[in-house]
């Protein structure tokens, strides 16, 4: 059976490359303690980071990230808790994971 043919010429964009890898909804158990599913599975499953303190410049940030992408990158508000900052940031992971789209703030 014949190869097909790619009908594009051009090669596939590095965002293309690092999102089809993370398309499905990764899956972790839920733990009352910490009850951020969707970042823990970028942590434990997808083996990416989570970068949480003061940067200077940028101040008081949550970067979770992985050696290709950056994935949701939030500067905290004020008034906000940390808490708050990561239920964010587990709002951006959950909609990266259904749209492909990067929430930052923190680098514009």
């Amino acid at each position: 059976m014949a190869k097909r043919k790619s009908t594009s010429s051009s090669p596939p964009s590095r965002k293309a490359r690092t999102t089809t890898r993370h398309k499905a909804k990764p899956q972790a158990p839920v733990d009352p303690a910490f009850p951020y599913p969707t970042l823990t599975a970028f942590l434990i499953n997808l083996h990416c980071h989570l970068d949480l303190g003061h940067v200077d410049v940028l101040g008081q940030v949550a970067i979770v990230s992985d050696e290709h992408i950056t994935y949701a990158a939030l500067g905290l508000r004020d008034g906000e808790t940390v808490a708050q900052l990561l239920a964010r940031v587990e709002t951006a992971l959950v909609r990266y994971t259904e749209t492909d789209e990067v929430t930052d703030e923190v680098f514009g």
